[in-house]
């Protein structure tokens, strides 16, 4: 085993245990903390990294208590609502 991923996990695997999901936290954090509120959407394109690496951050951080739902929604690149996350106050 190697890091994050076995020996027999695919290469995709490997690259994803490579990630250091701290640092993709803290990226997400100064994202909203710089500009206010935002979607996923707008923290991956604040951010430069992809959606599917923004999304797995939030809960994380939510639960320490850092990020909240801001109870606003904003329609995404799909149309669907989006939740908009905000640093809570105190942080």
């Amino acid at each position: 085993m190697s890091g994050l991923a076995r020996n027999t996990d695919p290469d995709t695997s490997h690259e994803a245990a490579k990630i250091n999901t701290t640092t993709l936290e803290s990226r997400v954090f100064e994202a909203i903390n710089t500009n206010g509120p935002m979607t996923t959407e707008e923290i991956a394109q604040a951010t430069g990294v992809d959606l599917q690496s923004i999304t797995p951050r939030i809960a994380p951080l939510m639960r320490l208590g850092i990020l909240i739902d801001t109870g606003l929604r904003k329609p995404g690149a799909s149309g669907r609502n989006r939740r908009v996350i905000g640093v809570k106050n105190g942080v």
